[in-house]
């Protein structure tokens, strides 16, 4: 039992291993694309934010803070790097924080508890962020022009000790002509209102979602992007996946999945828009409202604001990019009988249940190596019950940002071995490792163990 248990723990370590996002290109610059908005004339945005203090030790400013001027290079580097690894969170924020008090008050982040922190900064270090385009007006040039006003309003604190915030930033268009504006992934905020507080990197927690009296407005570029997997001739590879019930109300389905069709856009960028936002790590149960909203038309009203959030952007018009040019998409693959694409091991894994995880098994039932494009929404039924949910499957795996039009290969770790031949490749290697490692016990016992 012990030896199956560590095969299994090496198994998801290496898995593990080969799905870490790399969000370093080889020159070392950032992957994160340019965050920009299109701005109607006369037009309002408003664009939800969140900010780091760049200040160490200094109060936390107060609820309304105008924009100074584009943060360091490294301040911008530190945020998008952890916005793409997942250092958001309750866990990680403060090593986030940490690294950007580095760079602007020299904090010392040698001790045990800033492995993180560290990492983030030698990635800052790495080079120039990607996170500006010629291809529409700078934030800050836009301003000196005054072609827009910009207002920061009710930006709180969300941390302990006070350190990281959030609140809305309003751009309105003062010119006669739609513009795009490109927002950094840090912008120096200050209280000009009193002296001795922290300045603020602000950068954009969201796409941006339209004042209702301008009217409906596409989002630039969709948070989807496309990833696809290399199938062999005949061959099989499983693809850990996880999905969201698509049937308020009827209870979870079984473990065997069949695929449908392509999930309506709404759901897919609903998908993509909760895993770019850290949404399924935690705030799993609004996402799904959000998925609700759209199959069922189910409104819990103001009490989960993300709701809306969510839906504001999945209903923008936007388009979902998460179709390559070069691969075909799944649910014609299955149905020209190009492969087979069953979800096995679909078990709940939220209370209630609503939320799932299983593998995808491709086979390719061809000759010739097929390039499928895995969407982040493929509606999957248990053909074996009826009255059940019906899931909004998609892979679990952060896409790659570097190149927007090229879909991204996933590890082929289906391989030509099987199942079998696989778990005895990992039972030898765990029994070499073993048996090594009692002989250097051994070795150490004997070493200091008393004279006779």
């Amino acid at each position: 039992m012990m030896k199956k248990w560590i095969a299994a723990l090496a198994l998801l370590l290496a898995v593990g291993l080969m799905l870490v996002p790399n969000v370093a290109s080889a020159d070392g610059q950032s992957r994160v694309p340019p965050f920009v908005v299109a701005i109607p004339s006369h037009g309002t945005l408003k664009i939800a934010v969140k900010g780091h203090c760049l200040d160490y030790g200094l109060p936390f400013p107060g609820t309304s803070i105008t924009p100074v001027e584009t943060a360091e290079d490294e301040i911008r580097l530190a945020i998008v790097y952890g916005i793409m690894q997942g250092y958001y969170t309750e866990q990680d924020l403060e090593q986030v924080q940490r690294a950007i008090w580095h760079f602007t008050d020299g904090l010392d982040i040698t001790g045990d508890d800033d492995a993180v922190a560290r990492e983030i900064v030698e990635f800052a270090k790495t080079g120039e962020p990607m996170d500006l385009t010629d291809e529409a007006a700078s934030f800050s040039a836009a301003l000196d022009q005054g072609w827009i006003k910009v207002s920061l309003t009710d930006f709180e604190n969300q941390s302990d000790p006070p350190y990281f915030g959030k609140g809305m930033l309003v751009v309105e268009n003062r010119t006669d002509t739609s513009i795009a504006i490109n927002i950094p992934y840090g912008v120096v905020f200050e209280d000009s209102t009193q002296d001795g507080v922290q300045d603020m990197a602000v950068f954009p927690a969201t796409l941006p979602s339209v004042d209702p009296e301008q009217g409906s407005l596409a989002a630039r570029e969709s948070v989807c992007h496309p990833m696809s997997i290399k199938l062999p001739a005949q061959e099989s590879v499983g693809v850990l996946v996880h999905g969201y019930c698509m049937d308020y109300g009827a209870p979870f389905p079984g473990e065997e999945l069949k695929p449908l069709e392509l999930a309506p856009d709404v759901i897919r960028n609903t998908v993509c828009y909760n895993i770019a936002m850290g949404y399924v790590e935690d705030e799993i149960w609004q996402a799904q409202l959000a998925i609700w909203r759209q199959t069922d038309q189910l409104d819990k009203g103001s009490e989960f604001p993300l709701t809306d959030e969510i839906a504001n952007y999945a209903e923008s018009g936007v388009e979902p990019g998460d179709m390559g040019q070069d691969c075909v998409p799944l649910p014609d693959a299955v149905e020209d009988g190009l492969i087979s694409a069953d979800v096995t091991e679909f078990v709940n894994t939220t209370n209630p249940e609503y939320f799932g995880k299983g593998e995808m098994v491709l086979v390719n039932l061809t000759d010739e190596e097929l390039n499928i494009c895995l969407p982040y929404g493929t509606a999957y039924t248990d053909e074996t019950q009826a009255g059940v949910q019906d899931m909004a499957v998609y892979p679990d795996q952060r896409p790659d940002l570097e190149n927007l039009q090229d879909p991204q290969v996933l590890p082929e770790s289906g391989s030509s071995l099987s199942n079998s031949e696989l778990y005895s490749l990992l039972m030898l290697a765990v029994g070499v490792f073993l048996a090594g490692s009692g002989f250097a016990l051994r070795r150490l016992s004997r070493a200091h163990s008393p004279a006779p």
